[in-house]
């Protein structure tokens, strides 16, 4: 409601240009008796149930590490502005899109959501496992962590040949999904014994060699490091003052094979007061006034 408060709704707008895509972002939404709360990313873990599902099962909840709501909520908005400026080609009408951090929140729950509905048994936190598939976790190598994971009895049977286990693809404990799911404690620990005796690198290399899908578990440094992670050139040279190495995220797409990401690193506190009061009317001489005033930077 700021906007809306400060004369620059929707509905303020809309008679001076017809053809105005309006994008409005709210915390809970815009109906409701929560509608004119505030709201922030982890909060909204929290009353969606995200952290309900996060985490060691006898852990408390925890917060997912990233932004997951904040960032998905500006793509859902983003999406909504694309799918109306297409209408407004075909129509020439503008439209009101409206995105909130509450629905985000919501459709991130899809799956335990349809879990629950299914079963009404409240999903449990399984760490880096996944309720309807099994193997589909990390595991303890030698050295560290791989994740491995078998979304079928085929793949199942690869992950076991990559091991040097190939009996537990015919033991009757493990011999298809379900089984294996209702033994997943006992396939943890069968898997695990294997995968502790090499380090990470053996294990994803011949599990990568069987064609199983896998993993290493990388920390940040790791990650940045790593050389497919520099082929697709994510991160990129973006100097700020005094920092001239700085480097940042571009974004997750490219276009024509071209990435495209910023130019300008963002300003500096102030670094466009001057500019922006200049082209509202103000003179050099009620600027200076206001920054000896304190008023602006």
């Amino acid at each position: 409601g700021s906007a809306e408060a400060r004369g620059l709704g929707d509905e303020h707008l809309r008679p001076a240009n017809p053809r105005l895509v309006y994008c409005a972002i709210s915390a809970f939404g815009e109906v409701g008796p929560m509608r004119a709360l505030p709201g922030y990313d982890p909060l909204m873990q929290a009353f969606t149930g995200i952290m309900s599902v996060s985490g060691h099962e006898g852990d408390e909840p925890a917060r997912v590490g990233v932004s997951l709501i904040d960032m998905g909520t500006g793509m859902w908005a983003t999406m909504a502005i694309l799918a109306a400026l297409l209408r407004r080609a075909t129509t020439g009408e503008g439209m009101r899109v409206h995105a909130s951090l509450l629905e985000t929140g919501l459709s991130w729950m899809t799956v335990p959501v349809a879990n629950y509905l299914a079963t009404q048994r409240l999903p449990r936190k399984m760490g880096s496992a996944m309720a309807m598939m099994a193997p589909y976790e990390l595991f303890d190598s030698a050295d560290g962590k791989v994740f491995i994971a078998a979304a079928n009895d085929r793949l199942f049977g690869r992950i076991c040949s990559a091991l040097a286990c190939p009996e537990l693809a015919q033991d009757p404990r493990f011999i298809d999904m379900s089984a294996r799911i209702g033994r997943r404690e006992a396939l943890h620990a069968e898997l695990e014994t294997r995968t502790r005796q090499r380090s990470t690198a053996d294990c994803v290399a011949a599990l990568r060699a069987a064609g199983a899908p896998c993993s290493e578990m990388h920390d940040v440094a790791q990650m940045l490091a790593h050389e497919q992670v520099q082929a697709v050139g994510m991160l990129g040279a973006l100097p700020l003052p005094g920092a001239p190495q700085h480097q940042a995220m571009g974004l997750p797409f490219s276009s024509q094979g071209r990435r495209g990401r910023s130019g300008q690193p963002p300003p500096v506190l102030g670094a466009s007061t001057d500019e922006v009061l200049t082209a509202l009317g103000l003179h050099a001489n009620e600027l200076a006034a206001l920054r000896q005033q304190g008023v602006v930077d």
